[in-house]
């Protein structure tokens, strides 16, 4: 299934929803229709080798916050604004589908489809390669000795975005 079908999912809830579950269910589909597509394209578009230094074996692999870490920490200013649009979609989606007391209406839905259907353009219009590239150079940057297969945790398991002590303190060797 095209996961950006669920952006129409959302609309058609905004229009014809009367409740706020309804509202709440639009944003949630409006968010995973973006998650969806950029991680099929970031999966499709990185190279098997690098894929396979984060542990990586399929698409369910890449998690939320990994595929925000890959298109955030690229050098290419308009991967880098995707990953901070979709970190901000997950946002309002955990808001709506998990802060009872917060009040979702029909111009919440529809700001949240909005921001979906723009984020989709901005995909499609930064184009696979550069989405791929930005999850490559993420991956090189975090194992730049050996791959997920040396160490006890991926990056994507231990949820951190930069080069840091504590990939490095997963890549050491074990004591005996």
């Amino acid at each position: 299934m095209d996961g950006k079908r669920f952006l129409h999912t959302a609309r058609f809830l905004q229009n014809n929803g009367s409740d706020e579950a309804a509202y709440r269910t639009a944003i949630s589909r409006a968010y995973y229709a973006c998650f969806l597509e950029a991680r099929r394209i970031a999966f499709s578009n990185c190279s098997v080798a690098m894929r396979t230094k984060d542990g990586i074996t399929n698409e369910k692999d890449i998690r939320h916050k990994s595929l925000q870490y890959y298109l955030k920490n690229s050098p290419d200013k308009p991967v880098r604004q995707l990953g901070e649009d979709l970190s901000d979609l997950q946002a309002i989606r955990i808001d709506a589908d998990y802060i009872m007391a917060l009040a979702v209406r029909a111009e919440h839905a529809q700001d949240a489809i909005e921001d979906a259907g723009a984020f989709l353009a901005e995909l499609e219009k930064v184009g696979p390669g550069r989405v791929g590239k930005a999850m490559e150079e993420y991956i090189a940057r975090m194992y730049p000795l050996g791959s997920f297969l040396h160490s006890q945790y991926s990056a994507s398991q231990l949820g951190i975005s930069n080069y840091s002590q504590q990939a490095q303190e997963c890549r050491a060797p074990k004591s005996r």
